[in-house]
Protein backbone atom coordinates (compact mmCIF):
# COMPACT_ATOMS: atom_id res chain seq x y z
CA UNK A 1 0.00 0.00 0.00
CA UNK A 2 1.62 3.05 -1.00
CA UNK A 3 1.94 5.51 2.12
CA UNK A 4 0.08 8.92 1.24
CA UNK A 5 1.43 12.10 0.38
CA UNK A 6 1.00 15.28 3.72
CA UNK A 7 -1.55 16.87 1.07
CA UNK A 8 -2.87 13.72 1.37
CA UNK A 9 -2.91 13.43 4.94
CA UNK A 10 -4.23 16.78 5.46
CA UNK A 11 -7.13 16.80 3.40
CA UNK A 12 -8.37 13.39 4.67
CA UNK A 13 -8.09 15.23 7.97
CA UNK A 14 -9.74 18.17 7.27
CA UNK A 15 -12.69 16.28 5.24
CA UNK A 16 -13.05 14.28 8.83
CA UNK A 17 -13.04 17.37 10.79
CA UNK A 18 -15.74 19.22 8.61
CA UNK A 19 -17.79 15.79 8.32
CA UNK A 20 -17.84 16.27 12.52
CA UNK A 21 -19.36 19.85 12.39
CA UNK A 22 -16.30 21.89 12.41
CA UNK A 23 -16.53 23.71 9.14
CA UNK A 24 -13.43 25.98 10.24
CA UNK A 25 -11.13 23.29 8.22
CA UNK A 26 -13.00 23.74 5.42
CA UNK A 27 -10.18 26.42 4.88
CA UNK A 28 -8.02 23.97 4.75
CA UNK A 29 -10.32 21.96 2.00
CA UNK A 30 -10.77 24.85 -0.30
CA UNK A 31 -6.77 25.57 -0.65
CA UNK A 32 -5.49 21.47 -0.74
CA UNK A 33 -8.15 21.58 -3.30
CA UNK A 34 -6.19 24.07 -5.81
CA UNK A 35 -2.84 22.50 -4.86
CA UNK A 36 -1.58 21.08 -8.61
CA UNK A 37 0.06 18.52 -6.84
CA UNK A 38 -2.67 17.30 -5.19
CA UNK A 39 -4.18 14.35 -7.16
CA UNK A 40 -8.16 15.25 -6.53
CA UNK A 41 -7.45 18.80 -7.66
CA UNK A 42 -10.55 21.19 -8.43
CA UNK A 43 -11.54 24.51 -8.33
CA UNK A 44 -14.92 24.23 -7.92
CA UNK A 45 -14.83 22.22 -5.11
CA UNK A 46 -12.16 24.63 -3.62
CA UNK A 47 -14.66 27.58 -4.34
CA UNK A 48 -17.45 25.49 -2.85
CA UNK A 49 -15.47 24.92 0.47
CA UNK A 50 -14.12 28.56 0.62
CA UNK A 51 -17.48 30.06 0.34
CA UNK A 52 -18.80 28.28 3.09
CA UNK A 53 -15.32 28.47 4.96
CA UNK A 54 -16.62 32.15 4.75
CA UNK A 55 -19.92 32.26 5.79
CA UNK A 56 -18.78 30.02 8.98
CA UNK A 57 -16.35 32.74 10.04
CA UNK A 58 -19.08 35.58 9.14
CA UNK A 59 -21.29 34.23 11.75
CA UNK A 60 -18.61 33.66 14.67
CA UNK A 61 -16.08 36.12 16.73
CA UNK A 62 -13.38 34.25 15.51
CA UNK A 63 -10.01 33.64 16.54
CA UNK A 64 -7.44 36.04 14.98
CA UNK A 65 -5.90 33.26 13.00
CA UNK A 66 -9.71 32.50 11.56
CA UNK A 67 -9.94 36.47 10.60
CA UNK A 68 -6.50 35.89 8.96
CA UNK A 69 -7.45 32.68 7.17
CA UNK A 70 -10.77 34.95 6.03
CA UNK A 71 -9.04 37.33 4.48
CA UNK A 72 -6.40 34.66 3.00
CA UNK A 73 -9.88 33.02 1.54
CA UNK A 74 -11.87 36.18 0.54
CA UNK A 75 -8.73 36.90 -1.97
CA UNK A 76 -7.98 33.69 -2.86
CA UNK A 77 -11.71 33.84 -4.37
CA UNK A 78 -11.36 36.96 -5.34
CA UNK A 79 -8.07 35.85 -7.58
CA UNK A 80 -9.88 33.13 -8.95
CA UNK A 81 -13.06 35.32 -9.93
CA UNK A 82 -10.67 37.96 -11.67
CA UNK A 83 -8.55 35.27 -13.34
CA UNK A 84 -10.42 32.66 -14.11
CA UNK A 85 -11.29 31.08 -17.92
CA UNK A 86 -14.04 29.26 -18.28
CA UNK A 87 -14.81 26.26 -20.32
CA UNK A 88 -16.34 28.01 -22.55
CA UNK A 89 -13.64 30.41 -22.57
CA UNK A 90 -11.19 27.76 -23.18
CA UNK A 91 -13.28 25.70 -25.60
CA UNK A 92 -13.72 29.29 -27.82
CA UNK A 93 -9.99 29.57 -27.73
CA UNK A 94 -9.12 25.82 -28.69
CA UNK A 95 -11.48 26.47 -31.59
CA UNK A 96 -9.96 29.12 -32.96
CA UNK A 97 -6.34 27.34 -32.62
CA UNK A 98 -7.48 24.36 -34.14
CA UNK A 99 -8.69 26.53 -37.76
CA UNK A 100 -5.03 27.46 -37.65
CA UNK A 101 -4.94 30.82 -35.77
CA UNK A 102 -1.22 32.03 -34.20
CA UNK A 103 -2.47 33.88 -31.55
CA UNK A 104 -5.14 31.42 -30.08
CA UNK A 105 -2.52 28.66 -30.82
CA UNK A 106 -0.29 30.57 -28.24
CA UNK A 107 -2.87 31.33 -26.00
CA UNK A 108 -3.99 27.59 -26.12
CA UNK A 109 0.09 27.04 -25.12
CA UNK A 110 -0.23 29.50 -22.18
CA UNK A 111 -3.17 27.72 -20.59
CA UNK A 112 -1.67 24.24 -20.71
CA UNK A 113 1.43 25.94 -19.67
CA UNK A 114 -0.03 27.66 -17.27
CA UNK A 115 -3.59 25.91 -15.95
CA UNK A 116 -3.08 26.59 -12.12
CA UNK A 117 -2.91 30.13 -12.62
CA UNK A 118 -5.86 30.28 -15.05
CA UNK A 119 -7.94 28.09 -12.56
CA UNK A 120 -8.72 25.86 -15.67
CA UNK A 121 -10.12 22.90 -15.18
CA UNK A 122 -7.28 20.25 -15.67
CA UNK A 123 -3.49 20.45 -14.56
CA UNK A 124 -0.92 21.85 -16.38
CA UNK A 125 0.53 19.36 -19.47
CA UNK A 126 4.00 20.62 -21.42
CA UNK A 127 3.69 18.52 -24.22
CA UNK A 128 0.13 19.63 -25.39
CA UNK A 129 1.60 23.39 -24.45
CA UNK A 130 4.82 22.72 -26.96
CA UNK A 131 2.03 21.21 -29.46
CA UNK A 132 0.43 24.82 -29.65
CA UNK A 133 3.29 27.07 -29.06
CA UNK A 134 4.84 25.28 -31.99
CA UNK A 135 1.94 25.32 -34.25
CA UNK A 136 2.04 28.98 -33.51
CA UNK A 137 5.86 29.82 -33.46
CA UNK A 138 5.77 28.07 -37.37
CA UNK A 139 3.40 30.79 -38.44
CA UNK A 140 6.20 33.31 -37.16
CA UNK A 141 4.69 34.49 -33.42
CA UNK A 142 7.54 35.87 -32.09
CA UNK A 143 6.02 34.81 -27.96
CA UNK A 144 5.56 31.67 -29.39
CA UNK A 145 9.31 31.40 -29.85
CA UNK A 146 9.99 32.40 -27.07
CA UNK A 147 8.31 29.45 -25.32
CA UNK A 148 10.22 27.39 -27.77
CA UNK A 149 13.08 28.75 -26.49
CA UNK A 150 12.13 27.92 -23.18
CA UNK A 151 10.50 24.80 -23.60
CA UNK A 152 14.06 23.07 -24.83
CA UNK A 153 16.16 24.96 -22.20
CA UNK A 154 14.77 23.80 -19.29
CA UNK A 155 13.27 19.88 -20.79
CA UNK A 156 9.52 20.82 -20.70
CA UNK A 157 7.44 18.27 -23.15
CA UNK A 158 10.07 17.98 -24.82
CA UNK A 159 14.43 16.42 -24.33
CA UNK A 160 16.72 19.30 -23.05
CA UNK A 161 18.45 20.98 -26.01
CA UNK A 162 20.32 23.74 -24.98
CA UNK A 163 21.16 24.58 -28.84
CA UNK A 164 17.93 24.62 -29.88
CA UNK A 165 16.62 26.50 -27.06
CA UNK A 166 19.40 29.21 -27.72
CA UNK A 167 18.04 29.02 -31.59
CA UNK A 168 14.54 30.03 -30.85
CA UNK A 169 15.08 32.35 -28.35
CA UNK A 170 17.32 34.08 -31.17
CA UNK A 171 14.60 33.84 -33.36
CA UNK A 172 11.78 35.27 -31.34
CA UNK A 173 14.18 38.25 -30.52
CA UNK A 174 14.87 38.84 -34.27
CA UNK A 175 10.99 38.24 -34.96
CA UNK A 176 10.59 41.34 -32.61
CA UNK A 177 9.63 39.82 -29.25
CA UNK A 178 11.64 42.52 -26.64
CA UNK A 179 12.16 40.43 -23.92
CA UNK A 180 14.25 37.58 -25.50
CA UNK A 181 16.76 39.96 -25.69
CA UNK A 182 17.15 39.84 -22.41
CA UNK A 183 17.27 35.83 -21.92
CA UNK A 184 19.55 35.71 -24.60
CA UNK A 185 21.80 38.31 -22.92
CA UNK A 186 21.46 35.17 -19.79
CA UNK A 187 22.30 32.49 -21.94
CA UNK A 188 25.55 34.25 -23.44
CA UNK A 189 26.61 34.95 -19.81
CA UNK A 190 26.46 31.75 -18.66
CA UNK A 191 27.27 29.91 -21.93
CA UNK A 192 23.92 28.54 -22.54
CA UNK A 193 23.26 26.45 -26.00
CA UNK A 194 26.22 29.01 -26.90
CA UNK A 195 29.89 29.87 -26.10
CA UNK A 196 30.08 32.27 -23.31
CA UNK A 197 30.18 35.94 -24.23
CA UNK A 198 29.85 37.93 -21.04
CA UNK A 199 31.06 41.14 -22.78
CA UNK A 200 28.23 40.89 -25.21
CA UNK A 201 25.65 39.91 -22.08
CA UNK A 202 27.11 43.00 -20.74
CA UNK A 203 26.50 44.85 -23.61
CA UNK A 204 23.09 43.30 -23.99
CA UNK A 205 21.83 44.19 -20.41
CA UNK A 206 23.10 47.68 -20.64
CA UNK A 207 21.10 48.55 -23.73
CA UNK A 208 18.27 46.95 -21.65
CA UNK A 209 18.91 48.82 -18.69
CA UNK A 210 18.88 52.04 -20.80
CA UNK A 211 15.12 51.32 -21.53
CA UNK A 212 14.14 51.13 -18.63
CA UNK A 213 14.30 46.95 -18.12
CA UNK A 214 14.63 46.75 -13.85
CA UNK A 215 16.04 42.84 -14.38
CA UNK A 216 18.31 44.24 -16.53
CA UNK A 217 20.09 46.71 -14.17
CA UNK A 218 20.26 44.44 -11.58
CA UNK A 219 21.82 41.66 -13.62
CA UNK A 220 24.93 44.54 -14.55
CA UNK A 221 24.47 45.06 -10.49
CA UNK A 222 25.59 41.64 -9.91
CA UNK A 223 28.06 41.25 -12.75
CA UNK A 224 30.15 44.32 -11.71
CA UNK A 225 29.79 43.18 -8.12
CA UNK A 226 30.78 39.47 -8.18
CA UNK A 227 34.56 38.92 -8.88
CA UNK A 228 34.72 35.06 -8.16
CA UNK A 229 31.40 34.29 -10.74
CA UNK A 230 32.21 36.95 -13.91
CA UNK A 231 35.68 38.05 -13.16
CA UNK A 232 34.77 42.15 -14.07
CA UNK A 233 34.77 43.36 -10.79
CA UNK A 234 33.80 47.19 -10.59
CA UNK A 235 32.24 48.82 -7.25
CA UNK A 236 31.66 51.73 -9.40
CA UNK A 237 29.94 50.54 -11.95
CA UNK A 238 28.05 48.34 -9.89
CA UNK A 239 26.93 51.33 -7.65
CA UNK A 240 25.56 52.50 -10.17
CA UNK A 241 23.60 49.91 -11.70
CA UNK A 242 22.31 49.14 -8.24
CA UNK A 243 21.31 52.64 -7.70
CA UNK A 244 19.11 52.85 -11.05
CA UNK A 245 17.83 49.54 -9.97
CA UNK A 246 16.55 51.52 -6.74
CA UNK A 247 15.40 54.12 -8.77
CA UNK A 248 12.91 52.44 -11.13
CA UNK A 249 11.56 50.47 -8.31
CA UNK A 250 10.67 51.86 -4.95
CA UNK A 251 10.66 48.15 -3.37
CA UNK A 252 14.43 47.47 -4.15
CA UNK A 253 15.24 50.11 -1.72
CA UNK A 254 16.46 47.34 1.13
CA UNK A 255 18.17 44.93 -1.10
CA UNK A 256 20.55 47.97 -2.69
CA UNK A 257 21.28 49.34 0.49
CA UNK A 258 22.38 46.14 1.64
CA UNK A 259 24.63 45.97 -1.96
CA UNK A 260 26.11 49.33 -1.21
CA UNK A 261 26.64 48.44 2.79
CA UNK A 262 28.67 45.49 1.28
CA UNK A 263 30.60 47.31 -1.19
CA UNK A 264 31.31 50.34 0.74
CA UNK A 265 30.41 49.74 4.03
CA UNK A 266 29.22 53.16 4.43
CA UNK A 267 25.80 55.61 4.89
CA UNK A 268 24.13 56.00 2.44
CA UNK A 269 24.37 59.27 1.49
CA UNK A 270 28.42 58.68 1.21
CA UNK A 271 27.98 56.03 -0.63
CA UNK A 272 26.12 57.48 -3.32
CA UNK A 273 29.13 60.39 -3.59
CA UNK A 274 31.59 57.48 -4.39
CA UNK A 275 29.44 56.74 -8.04
CA UNK A 276 31.72 58.36 -10.51
CA UNK A 277 28.35 57.99 -13.35
CA UNK A 278 25.23 60.31 -13.49
CA UNK A 279 22.16 58.73 -12.75
CA UNK A 280 19.77 59.69 -15.37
Amino acid sequence: MMELSILERTYLEAKKEVENGDISWAYNLGFILLDDDFAEYDVDKAIYWLERFIMEVDHIDGRDSDLTDFEDAREKLDDIQEKRVSREQFEQVQVAAEGGNPDSQFQLGEYYLSAEKYYLHFRLDYVEALKWFSKSAEQGHAESMYQMGLAYQKGRGVEANPKLGFDWTTKSAQAGFDYANTELAWLFLQGIGTNQDIDRAISMYEERAMGGCQYSTHMLGLIYSDEEEYGRINNSEALFWFAKELMLDKDMRIKTLMWKSVMYGLEEERSFKKTTRVID
